[in-house]
């Protein structure tokens, strides 16, 4: 009888494992049984999944069709899609394709849209079969009185100008981040009418990122360069043949009207709130360490000054409910933390006749700006339009306008300075503001200090990290920096009948240029209340296709997760 020979498996070092077959077959059966249970609870799930599936595609397409619709809206001309939003809501919950649709529009900062806002945000919200999507679009609705616009003449178009020169050797000219047209990536222009080697001086490409150095075609070639004369810095491009950008005189305020206030040289020292109720006259006028607060009145209001504007230790005039246009003969002085603040329904126009020293202080923006730290290297994060600011150099000022019933010095405030004046902004100050210098104000940002806006000045000079953050929501795509602009009779030929008109901003002027480019018929101004057909090319043409668009898309896939994805 043949014996029956017991084997086991051993192990290289010769020791017997006992029991491993058995192991093997343990875990194939358990893996089995987890792959099959996979399997079965797959399949069990495949319906929800699909269902899912096919509704996240729906609220997608939903949520596209909202942003179209919201489109759709802005371009009709029969009603203003300002007025008809509520509370911010535009459409709510409308029944569309099987699921639901709602568009909510805000301002750039997130609040609900007033009358005067052109730079929406739509989020549009599409719902079917328990999924969402969310598309939001940045969009440019322009005002009703504005879509006639044809040409830019102000420089508005440009962060910086200068008519002699711009030195960024020690700054930095760049986009404004918080700005409502940040995220379309546009270029920040920069421009000079210096024809000589260095006009336009940077430190390096990275001091204008991003940007567009605009000047004249006969200027030498290194008229843009860096610190070291070795190469230029940011991309050029040529305005025209030979003939300068011109900076016409800002608008003339209005100062009819304009009496002696009760005391002509007070030192505001103790906090105090004033309802304006006619239009004042000042020798000059401080406010030291305390807060004046002046309310309007919805109204717009003018305040003479013809010495100086000096806010110190803190101090800070508060404007609230209405337009102030402050004439200052002589200078403008801020120091120690104080503040120009511009309240719920508040614009200021400043035009200034002498020297302008911002220091340690802010303009344009609330005081918890001034309390708190700043640096040009961080920028700001919330936005404030700088469009309710302008700070306007001026070089004369006629009394002819003034109040003759006025009789104590009625008819004696003419006065004429052509000259450059000095114009800073130090010590990490911060101004939003579109600041207009013409050619007659020498500009100069130190110490770290930032404006948000634009400047435009004889020259702009940039020192210690200091920075000009642009708003795009400035530019209308109708001025120097557009070859399809009508300023222009052919390629790099500004036309010589806008050059001789174009003398001033005075309302009176632009209308007169707008009339010759239209053949001599007065500007068309779209009533938004006519009963006129919807216009789809309206807000697209002037608006849409020159800005872009640009979507991002939230998809919510259920109570606890969501994912984020972008398109372009």
């Amino acid at each position: 009888m043949m014996s029956r020979t017991n084997r086991s498996i051993e192990t290289p070092g010769g020791r017997p494992r006992r029991g491993m077959a058995i192991l093997l077959v343990i875990v194939a059966v358990a893996a089995a049984a987890v792959i099959g249970s996979a399997y079965v609870a797959n399949r069990l799930n495949a319906p929800q999944v699909v269902r899912n599936a096919n509704g996240g595609a729906q609220a997608r397409y939903l949520a596209d069709s909202g942003a179209d619709l919201a489109t759709a809206i802005m371009e009709c001309e029969t009603f203003d899609w300002r007025l008809a939003q509520t509370n911010g809501v535009l459409v709510s919950n409308l029944p569309l394709a099987g699921g639901t649709v709602t568009i909510r529009v805000s301002d750039a900062s997130g609040a609900v849209p007033d009358s005067k806002c052109e730079y929406p945000v739509i989020t549009a919200g599409g719902s079917s079969g328990g999924m969402k999507q969310v598309v939001t679009a940045q969009a440019h609705a322009p005002l009703p009185e504005r879509v006639q616009e044809e040409v830019t003449v102000d420089l508005s178009e440009f962060a910086v100008f200068g008519a002699a020169s711009v030195n960024a050797v020690n700054g930095w000219i760049l986009r404004w981040e918080a700005g409502p047209m940040a995220d379309l990536g546009l270029p920040v222009n920069v421009g000079t009418n210096g024809t000589s080697a260095g006009s336009m001086r940077f430190d390096n490409r990275y001091s204008a990122p991003d940007s567009r150095g605009y000047v004249m075609a006969s200027a030498v070639v290194g008229t843009i360069v860096d610190d070291t004369n070795t190469y230029t810095p940011i991309p050029r491009v040529n305005f025209s043949n030979n003939e300068t950008v011109l900076l016409p005189a800002p608008p003339t305020p209005s100062l009819g009207g304009l009496t002696w206030a009760a005391s002509r040289n007070p030192t505001i020292s103790a906090s105090a709130s004033i309802v304006s109720t006619g239009d004042k006259r000042y020798g000059s006028l401080t406010i030291d360490g305390a807060t004046l607060r002046v309310d309007l009145g919805g109204a717009h209001r003018t305040m003479g000054i013809t010495g100086n504007l000096a806010l110190n230790n803190g101090g800070v005039l508060s404007l609230q409910n209405g337009q102030l246009d402050l004439v200052i003969q002589g200078g403008l002085n801020m120091f120690n933390s104080s503040t120009i603040e511009l309240g719920a329904g508040a614009t200021l126009r400043i035009f200034l006749g002498g020297t302008m020293s911002i220091d340690d202080s802010v303009v344009g923006l609330p005081v918890s700006v001034c309390q708190s730290s700043r640096d040009a290297r961080d920028g700001l994060q919330t936005y404030s339009d700088p469009q309710r600011c302008i700070i306007y150099r001026i070089t004369s000022i006629n009394s002819v306008d003034l109040n003759l019933l006025d009789l104590d010095d009625a008819a004696s405030w003419l006065w004429s300075d052509t000259t450059s004046k000095s114009w800073m902004i130090n010590n990490a100050a911060f101004v939003c503001a579109r600041i207009y210098g013409h050619a007659k104000a020498d500009i100069s940002l130190n110490g770290r200090s930032a404006v948000f806006g634009n400047v435009v000045g004889r020259t702009v000079t940039f020192g210690t990290e200091s920075a000009v953050y642009y708003d795009h929501a400035l530019d209308r795509g109708n001025g120097y920096t557009n070859p399809q602009s009508r300023l222009y009779a052919g390629p790099l030929d500004l036309r010589d009948d806008i050059r001789l008109l174009l003398t001033d901003l005075n309302p009176g002027t632009i209308a007169s240029i707008l009339s010759l480019l239209n053949g001599g018929a007065e500007p068309i101004i779209i009533d938004p209340f006519a009963a006129t057909p919807r216009d789809k090319t309206r807000v697209r043409s002037r608006a849409w296709r020159h800005y872009g668009l640009k979507v991002w898309r939230e998809r919510e896939l259920g109570a606890d997760s969501n994912v984020t994805a972008s398109a372009e």
